[in-house]
């Protein structure tokens, strides 16, 4: 509880890495001011898709519980309504 308090005052910090035959095809880093959330998580990865011309996965709650806590979540294929062109997106928060 205390690490979602800290989430919360602090904002989120991401690493966000796609990978595609175990090699890493996209690499990002976002700092947020604002609290981690399904829907401020959503915004900011929708951002880095959008820039990078990926498709965006369906972020649940249990996607945000494994982030906070334990600092990783990941998107494999049935996490995603289009195909994509790579074998799983990961993202890691990294506490402030």
């Amino acid at each position: 509880m205390f690490f979602l308090k800290l989430c919360i005052i602090n904002g989120m910090k991401l690493w966000i890495r796609a990978f595609k035959r175990e090699k890493i095809i996209l690499n990002e880093l976002i700092v947020d001011s604002a609290p981690l959330s399904v829907a401020n998580l959503s915004a900011a990865l929708r951002d880095v898709c959008d820039k990078k011309d990926l498709p965006c996965p369906i972020i649940t709650e249990t996607n945000l519980n494994n982030l906070i806590n334990f600092n990783h979540t990941k998107f494999k294929q049935s996490d995603f309504l289009e195909k994509i062109n790579f074998d799983y997106l990961e993202i890691g928060n990294i506490p402030k």
